[in-house]
Protein backbone atom coordinates (compact mmCIF):
# COMPACT_ATOMS: atom_id res chain seq x y z
CA UNK A 1 0.00 0.00 0.00
CA UNK A 2 1.09 3.27 -0.80
CA UNK A 3 1.69 5.97 1.23
CA UNK A 4 -0.87 8.20 -0.42
CA UNK A 5 -3.06 5.40 0.12
CA UNK A 6 -2.54 5.20 3.99
CA UNK A 7 -2.51 8.64 4.07
CA UNK A 8 -6.54 8.87 2.80
CA UNK A 9 -7.63 5.66 4.57
CA UNK A 10 -5.72 7.30 7.87
CA UNK A 11 -8.47 10.67 6.86
CA UNK A 12 -11.44 8.47 6.20
CA UNK A 13 -11.19 7.05 9.63
CA UNK A 14 -10.54 10.63 11.41
CA UNK A 15 -13.24 11.81 10.24
CA UNK A 16 -15.63 8.53 10.68
CA UNK A 17 -14.34 8.88 14.54
CA UNK A 18 -14.69 12.45 14.65
CA UNK A 19 -18.56 11.76 13.61
CA UNK A 20 -18.87 9.31 16.19
CA UNK A 21 -17.72 11.31 19.00
CA UNK A 22 -19.52 14.23 17.83
CA UNK A 23 -23.20 12.65 17.24
CA UNK A 24 -23.89 12.26 21.27
CA UNK A 25 -23.14 15.99 21.62
CA UNK A 26 -25.36 16.85 18.71
CA UNK A 27 -28.45 14.92 20.15
CA UNK A 28 -27.69 16.42 23.54
CA UNK A 29 -28.67 19.46 22.17
CA UNK A 30 -31.36 18.34 19.95
CA UNK A 31 -34.12 17.35 22.98
CA UNK A 32 -36.32 14.45 21.99
CA UNK A 33 -39.36 16.78 22.46
CA UNK A 34 -38.48 19.13 19.66
CA UNK A 35 -37.95 16.11 17.52
CA UNK A 36 -41.99 15.48 18.38
CA UNK A 37 -42.98 18.99 17.36
CA UNK A 38 -41.15 18.52 14.61
CA UNK A 39 -42.34 15.44 13.09
CA UNK A 40 -45.94 16.52 13.79
CA UNK A 41 -45.30 19.70 11.69
CA UNK A 42 -43.74 17.48 9.25
CA UNK A 43 -47.76 15.68 8.95
CA UNK A 44 -49.77 19.05 9.34
CA UNK A 45 -47.93 20.72 6.38
CA UNK A 46 -48.66 17.47 4.76
CA UNK A 47 -52.11 18.31 4.58
CA UNK A 48 -53.00 22.17 5.32
CA UNK A 49 -57.17 21.33 4.34
CA UNK A 50 -57.18 18.79 7.10
CA UNK A 51 -55.86 21.43 9.60
CA UNK A 52 -58.38 24.12 8.54
CA UNK A 53 -61.21 22.20 8.53
CA UNK A 54 -60.27 20.48 12.04
CA UNK A 55 -59.56 23.24 13.98
CA UNK A 56 -61.71 25.84 12.30
CA UNK A 57 -64.46 24.45 10.93
CA UNK A 58 -65.38 21.31 13.19
CA UNK A 59 -63.45 23.18 16.17
CA UNK A 60 -61.83 19.81 17.21
CA UNK A 61 -58.58 18.98 17.64
CA UNK A 62 -56.31 17.28 15.05
CA UNK A 63 -56.67 13.69 14.97
CA UNK A 64 -55.24 11.41 14.06
CA UNK A 65 -52.07 13.90 15.01
CA UNK A 66 -53.14 14.44 18.32
CA UNK A 67 -56.04 13.07 20.34
CA UNK A 68 -57.54 14.57 23.64
CA UNK A 69 -57.72 12.18 26.61
CA UNK A 70 -61.08 11.39 27.83
CA UNK A 71 -62.13 12.88 31.37
CA UNK A 72 -65.20 11.90 33.87
CA UNK A 73 -66.20 13.14 36.70
CA UNK A 74 -63.84 12.62 39.71
CA UNK A 75 -66.30 11.52 42.17
CA UNK A 76 -67.18 8.31 40.20
CA UNK A 77 -63.64 6.88 39.79
CA UNK A 78 -62.66 4.25 42.83
CA UNK A 79 -59.42 6.05 42.82
CA UNK A 80 -60.84 9.64 44.07
CA UNK A 81 -60.11 8.73 47.57
CA UNK A 82 -57.05 8.19 47.03
CA UNK A 83 -55.89 11.63 45.76
CA UNK A 84 -55.11 14.71 48.39
CA UNK A 85 -58.06 15.80 50.44
CA UNK A 86 -58.10 19.39 48.68
CA UNK A 87 -59.33 17.33 45.75
CA UNK A 88 -62.28 15.67 47.77
CA UNK A 89 -63.28 19.35 48.70
CA UNK A 90 -62.76 21.18 45.18
CA UNK A 91 -66.46 21.46 44.28
CA UNK A 92 -67.43 23.39 47.48
CA UNK A 93 -64.05 26.06 47.37
CA UNK A 94 -65.37 28.17 44.40
CA UNK A 95 -64.37 25.53 41.69
CA UNK A 96 -65.71 23.24 38.92
CA UNK A 97 -65.94 20.04 40.45
CA UNK A 98 -63.04 18.12 39.61
CA UNK A 99 -62.74 15.74 36.38
CA UNK A 100 -60.13 13.09 35.74
CA UNK A 101 -58.30 12.17 32.48
CA UNK A 102 -56.13 9.38 31.94
CA UNK A 103 -54.38 8.54 28.41
CA UNK A 104 -55.39 4.85 27.48
CA UNK A 105 -52.33 2.23 27.83
CA UNK A 106 -50.95 4.67 30.02
CA UNK A 107 -51.12 4.78 33.81
CA UNK A 108 -50.71 8.77 33.44
CA UNK A 109 -53.81 10.68 34.35
CA UNK A 110 -54.22 14.16 35.57
CA UNK A 111 -57.27 15.41 38.16
CA UNK A 112 -58.68 18.98 37.28
CA UNK A 113 -60.88 21.93 37.95
CA UNK A 114 -61.93 25.39 36.98
CA UNK A 115 -61.63 28.37 39.92
CA UNK A 116 -61.63 31.68 39.98
CA UNK A 117 -62.86 34.43 38.12
CA UNK A 118 -60.54 33.40 35.54
CA UNK A 119 -61.51 30.62 34.79
CA UNK A 120 -57.78 29.21 35.46
CA UNK A 121 -56.72 25.23 35.35
CA UNK A 122 -56.46 23.55 39.04
CA UNK A 123 -54.36 20.10 38.20
CA UNK A 124 -52.44 17.26 39.95
CA UNK A 125 -50.46 14.82 37.90
CA UNK A 126 -50.29 11.10 39.35
CA UNK A 127 -49.87 7.72 38.11
CA UNK A 128 -52.64 4.47 38.83
CA UNK A 129 -51.46 1.67 40.83
CA UNK A 130 -52.65 -1.79 42.17
CA UNK A 131 -55.64 -1.16 44.71
CA UNK A 132 -56.63 2.14 43.28
CA UNK A 133 -53.34 3.39 44.99
CA UNK A 134 -51.92 6.68 43.06
CA UNK A 135 -48.19 7.76 42.66
CA UNK A 136 -48.17 11.83 42.78
CA UNK A 137 -46.31 13.45 39.95
CA UNK A 138 -44.29 17.00 39.48
CA UNK A 139 -45.89 19.07 37.16
CA UNK A 140 -44.71 19.58 33.46
CA UNK A 141 -42.84 22.92 32.93
CA UNK A 142 -45.64 25.29 32.20
CA UNK A 143 -44.53 28.68 32.87
CA UNK A 144 -48.14 30.35 33.70
CA UNK A 145 -51.22 30.09 34.67
CA UNK A 146 -53.46 28.19 32.56
CA UNK A 147 -57.09 30.40 32.83
CA UNK A 148 -59.95 29.72 30.09
CA UNK A 149 -60.26 33.83 29.86
CA UNK A 150 -57.20 34.89 28.90
CA UNK A 151 -57.20 32.48 26.25
CA UNK A 152 -55.61 29.37 27.65
CA UNK A 153 -55.74 26.18 28.62
CA UNK A 154 -54.35 22.40 29.26
CA UNK A 155 -55.19 18.34 28.72
CA UNK A 156 -53.35 15.17 28.68
CA UNK A 157 -52.97 14.07 25.08
CA UNK A 158 -51.33 11.72 22.64
CA UNK A 159 -49.26 13.12 19.96
CA UNK A 160 -48.15 11.28 16.94
CA UNK A 161 -49.08 7.86 19.71
CA UNK A 162 -47.01 9.49 22.48
CA UNK A 163 -48.33 10.80 26.06
CA UNK A 164 -48.29 14.43 26.46
CA UNK A 165 -49.79 17.54 27.84
CA UNK A 166 -50.51 20.40 25.96
CA UNK A 167 -50.71 24.18 26.32
CA UNK A 168 -53.23 25.37 23.45
CA UNK A 169 -52.64 29.69 23.28
CA UNK A 170 -53.34 31.72 20.64
CA UNK A 171 -50.17 32.71 18.46
CA UNK A 172 -50.85 36.62 18.20
CA UNK A 173 -53.53 38.99 18.80
CA UNK A 174 -53.37 39.88 15.19
CA UNK A 175 -53.61 36.05 14.06
CA UNK A 176 -55.41 34.38 16.23
CA UNK A 177 -53.76 31.24 15.25
CA UNK A 178 -53.09 28.15 17.88
CA UNK A 179 -50.29 28.08 19.58
CA UNK A 180 -49.55 24.34 21.03
CA UNK A 181 -46.98 23.61 23.71
CA UNK A 182 -46.02 20.03 24.19
CA UNK A 183 -44.96 18.41 27.01
CA UNK A 184 -43.85 15.13 26.54
CA UNK A 185 -44.00 11.81 29.24
CA UNK A 186 -41.08 10.51 28.99
CA UNK A 187 -42.37 7.39 31.42
CA UNK A 188 -40.63 8.87 34.66
CA UNK A 189 -40.24 12.28 34.09
CA UNK A 190 -41.56 15.13 31.81
CA UNK A 191 -39.75 15.69 28.98
CA UNK A 192 -38.64 19.22 28.03
CA UNK A 193 -41.07 21.38 25.85
CA UNK A 194 -41.48 22.28 22.59
CA UNK A 195 -44.10 24.33 20.49
CA UNK A 196 -46.16 24.76 17.27
CA UNK A 197 -47.91 27.44 15.87
CA UNK A 198 -50.23 27.74 13.09
CA UNK A 199 -51.10 30.93 11.82
CA UNK A 200 -53.90 31.76 8.73
CA UNK A 201 -55.02 33.93 6.09
CA UNK A 202 -57.96 35.91 5.99
CA UNK A 203 -60.40 37.25 4.01
CA UNK A 204 -62.99 40.14 4.79
CA UNK A 205 -66.31 40.39 3.30
CA UNK A 206 -68.26 43.38 3.67
CA UNK A 207 -72.15 44.00 4.02
CA UNK A 208 -73.31 47.51 3.28
CA UNK A 209 -76.51 47.45 5.89
CA UNK A 210 -77.49 51.18 5.53
CA UNK A 211 -76.73 54.09 2.93
CA UNK A 212 -77.90 57.34 3.33
CA UNK A 213 -78.41 59.45 0.27
CA UNK A 214 -74.96 59.90 -0.79
CA UNK A 215 -74.00 56.52 -2.37
CA UNK A 216 -70.38 57.79 -2.22
CA UNK A 217 -70.01 57.78 0.82
CA UNK A 218 -71.30 54.42 1.03
CA UNK A 219 -68.77 53.14 -2.31
CA UNK A 220 -65.57 54.64 -0.28
CA UNK A 221 -66.52 53.06 3.10
CA UNK A 222 -66.98 49.40 1.78
CA UNK A 223 -63.64 49.87 -0.04
CA UNK A 224 -61.76 50.72 3.40
CA UNK A 225 -63.98 48.67 5.83
CA UNK A 226 -61.58 45.74 5.26
CA UNK A 227 -59.04 47.63 6.83
CA UNK A 228 -60.67 48.91 9.44
CA UNK A 229 -61.77 45.14 10.57
CA UNK A 230 -58.09 43.94 10.65
CA UNK A 231 -57.42 47.26 12.78
CA UNK A 232 -60.27 46.80 15.12
CA UNK A 233 -59.98 43.17 15.77
CA UNK A 234 -56.50 43.92 16.70
CA UNK A 235 -57.93 46.84 19.13
CA UNK A 236 -60.53 44.25 20.67
CA UNK A 237 -57.73 41.95 21.30
CA UNK A 238 -55.39 44.52 23.15
CA UNK A 239 -58.61 45.75 25.03
CA UNK A 240 -59.39 42.15 26.26
CA UNK A 241 -55.79 41.39 27.04
CA UNK A 242 -55.98 44.69 29.04
CA UNK A 243 -59.31 43.15 30.96
CA UNK A 244 -57.65 39.90 31.81
CA UNK A 245 -54.17 41.87 33.03
CA UNK A 246 -55.32 44.00 34.80
CA UNK A 247 -59.02 43.83 35.20
CA UNK A 248 -60.87 46.81 33.81
CA UNK A 249 -60.38 48.11 30.30
CA UNK A 250 -57.20 50.48 28.95
CA UNK A 251 -59.40 52.70 26.64
CA UNK A 252 -56.79 53.05 24.63
CA UNK A 253 -56.97 55.09 21.41
CA UNK A 254 -58.15 53.51 18.19
CA UNK A 255 -56.59 55.11 15.50
CA UNK A 256 -57.07 53.71 11.82
CA UNK A 257 -55.34 55.97 9.30
CA UNK A 258 -52.18 58.19 9.81
CA UNK A 259 -51.43 60.98 12.23
CA UNK A 260 -54.54 62.62 13.29
CA UNK A 261 -55.07 66.20 12.60
CA UNK A 262 -56.46 69.06 14.55
CA UNK A 263 -59.67 69.09 12.70
CA UNK A 264 -59.67 65.39 12.91
CA UNK A 265 -59.02 65.75 17.13
CA UNK A 266 -61.92 68.35 16.98
CA UNK A 267 -64.19 65.93 14.53
CA UNK A 268 -63.77 62.95 17.18
CA UNK A 269 -64.29 65.76 20.46
CA UNK A 270 -67.22 66.97 19.35
CA UNK A 271 -68.60 62.87 18.25
CA UNK A 272 -67.88 61.86 21.79
CA UNK A 273 -69.22 64.47 23.29
CA UNK A 274 -72.90 63.77 21.91
CA UNK A 275 -72.28 60.15 22.46
CA UNK A 276 -71.43 60.49 25.92
CA UNK A 277 -74.23 62.80 26.62
CA UNK A 278 -76.78 60.47 25.18
CA UNK A 279 -75.52 57.81 27.18
CA UNK A 280 -75.69 60.19 30.18
CA UNK A 281 -79.09 60.67 29.21
CA UNK A 282 -79.83 57.15 28.69
CA UNK A 283 -78.97 56.01 32.21
CA UNK A 284 -81.15 58.94 33.73
CA UNK A 285 -84.05 56.78 32.59
CA UNK A 286 -82.97 53.33 33.78
CA UNK A 287 -80.27 52.35 31.00
CA UNK A 288 -77.76 49.89 32.73
CA UNK A 289 -75.02 51.89 34.86
CA UNK A 290 -72.01 49.85 33.42
CA UNK A 291 -73.17 51.09 30.16
CA UNK A 292 -70.32 54.17 30.27
CA UNK A 293 -67.56 52.22 30.60
CA UNK A 294 -68.14 49.76 27.91
CA UNK A 295 -69.25 51.84 25.54
CA UNK A 296 -66.17 53.82 25.77
CA UNK A 297 -63.96 50.93 25.33
CA UNK A 298 -66.06 48.66 22.70
CA UNK A 299 -67.15 51.80 20.28
CA UNK A 300 -63.98 53.83 19.52
CA UNK A 301 -64.65 57.21 17.59
CA UNK A 302 -62.64 57.79 14.87
CA UNK A 303 -61.45 59.84 11.92
CA UNK A 304 -61.60 58.36 8.44
CA UNK A 305 -60.71 60.44 5.91
CA UNK A 306 -63.08 59.24 1.88
CA UNK A 307 -62.57 60.61 -1.28
CA UNK A 308 -60.42 63.29 0.88
CA UNK A 309 -63.17 64.55 2.83
CA UNK A 310 -63.51 63.76 6.71
CA UNK A 311 -66.03 61.88 8.69
CA UNK A 312 -66.32 60.15 11.87
CA UNK A 313 -66.78 56.70 12.22
CA UNK A 314 -66.99 54.41 14.61
CA UNK A 315 -66.50 50.33 15.09
CA UNK A 316 -68.12 47.83 17.75
CA UNK A 317 -69.23 43.84 17.79
CA UNK A 318 -72.62 44.49 17.09
CA UNK A 319 -75.43 46.60 17.02
CA UNK A 320 -76.50 46.98 20.52
CA UNK A 321 -74.33 49.78 21.94
CA UNK A 322 -75.01 51.87 18.81
CA UNK A 323 -78.75 52.16 19.75
CA UNK A 324 -77.71 53.87 22.70
CA UNK A 325 -76.10 57.09 20.80
CA UNK A 326 -78.33 57.91 16.91
CA UNK A 327 -81.54 58.16 16.15
CA UNK A 328 -83.87 55.51 16.80
CA UNK A 329 -85.86 56.02 13.67
CA UNK A 330 -83.64 54.38 10.81
CA UNK A 331 -84.95 50.73 10.34
CA UNK A 332 -81.17 49.39 9.61
CA UNK A 333 -81.15 48.43 13.60
CA UNK A 334 -84.25 46.07 13.06
CA UNK A 335 -82.26 44.35 10.36
CA UNK A 336 -78.84 43.94 11.67
CA UNK A 337 -79.83 42.70 14.88
CA UNK A 338 -81.84 40.31 13.43
CA UNK A 339 -78.80 38.80 11.48
CA UNK A 340 -77.43 35.98 13.49
CA UNK A 341 -74.54 36.16 11.69
CA UNK A 342 -73.23 39.17 12.11
CA UNK A 343 -69.76 40.42 12.30
CA UNK A 344 -68.42 44.02 13.81
CA UNK A 345 -70.21 47.24 12.67
CA UNK A 346 -68.91 50.12 11.09
CA UNK A 347 -70.77 53.00 10.90
CA UNK A 348 -69.45 56.22 9.36
CA UNK A 349 -71.34 59.61 10.62
CA UNK A 350 -72.02 63.18 9.29
CA UNK A 351 -68.91 65.69 10.14
CA UNK A 352 -70.84 67.39 13.67
CA UNK A 353 -70.70 70.79 13.50
CA UNK A 354 -69.85 72.45 17.02
CA UNK A 355 -73.08 72.58 18.01
CA UNK A 356 -74.37 69.22 16.73
CA UNK A 357 -76.46 67.59 19.22
CA UNK A 358 -76.71 63.99 17.36
CA UNK A 359 -74.79 61.77 15.05
CA UNK A 360 -76.14 61.34 12.05
CA UNK A 361 -75.42 57.60 10.13
CA UNK A 362 -74.55 57.71 6.66
CA UNK A 363 -73.36 54.60 5.87
CA UNK A 364 -73.42 51.27 8.38
CA UNK A 365 -71.38 47.85 7.35
CA UNK A 366 -71.11 44.85 9.27
CA UNK A 367 -67.35 43.53 8.85
CA UNK A 368 -66.38 40.04 8.17
CA UNK A 369 -62.74 38.10 9.32
CA UNK A 370 -62.93 34.48 7.53
CA UNK A 371 -60.49 32.32 7.82
CA UNK A 372 -59.52 30.82 4.13
CA UNK A 373 -56.38 28.88 4.54
CA UNK A 374 -53.29 28.13 5.72
CA UNK A 375 -50.45 30.68 6.06
CA UNK A 376 -47.25 28.80 7.96
CA UNK A 377 -46.97 26.27 10.36
CA UNK A 378 -44.01 26.08 12.21
CA UNK A 379 -42.03 24.20 14.95
CA UNK A 380 -39.61 25.55 17.59
CA UNK A 381 -37.71 24.20 21.02
CA UNK A 382 -38.82 25.43 24.37
CA UNK A 383 -41.73 26.54 25.58
CA UNK A 384 -43.74 29.60 24.04
CA UNK A 385 -45.40 31.86 26.31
Amino acid sequence: MNRKKRIAILLTLCGLAGIGMIAPRAQAKSPAAASICSRLVTQLRASPATVLNDLVVKKTMLPPWIVNASSHPAQGDPVYRHLPPEWRTMGGRGASFPTIEGLPRTALSMVSAFAGSGDCLQYQFFERKQAGAVRLLGSPPIQSDLCSLAGTSGSLATVLGKPAFIVYGSDNPDNHGPRLNIMPWKGTRWGPACHVSIQWTHRYPVRLRYCDADRAVCVAARKSAPAVERRYERYFAEQDADFNDIGTFSFRGFRFQSTLTAEGRALVGRARRIAMSRVTEDERHGAPSWLRGVFSADVPLFSLRLDGKLYVASATGGPNLIRWIVPPAKGYFNEVGGDRNNGPLLVVYQAPRAHSHQLVPLAVLTMHSRTSGVKSIEAGDGYAP
